[in-house]
């Protein structure tokens, strides 16, 4: 067709939330992940309290209830040059 199919955009998503799979095994993150050889660029954050994959807290903590100490919940909408983050 000829067309360009490439794109610029910026994910930035919390770890535990954007690797938790659902029942069908798929997560936000491995969804997006052919898209980055197009031009999107994927990134995560994880608190500090859980960072250490070796600390107790982190062996004996299920997942979804390390997401309700380190999930952040960011509102982005962006405006052809303006970006508006809220909490």
């Amino acid at each position: 067709n000829g067309k360009d199919n490439s794109f610029n955009a910026h994910i930035h998503m919390d770890f535990l939330r954007g690797t938790r799979c659902g029942s069908d095994g798929i997560s936000s993150a491995s969804m997006l992940r052919p898209l980055i050889s197009n031009g999107l660029k994927l990134s995560f954050y994880l608190t500090p309290q859980l960072h250490n994959k070796t600390s107790l807290k982190h062996l004996l903590m299920p997942s979804r209830l390390k997401e309700t100490i380190g999930v952040s919940h960011l509102k982005i909408a962006i405006f052809d040059d303006t970006v508006l983050i809220t909490g």
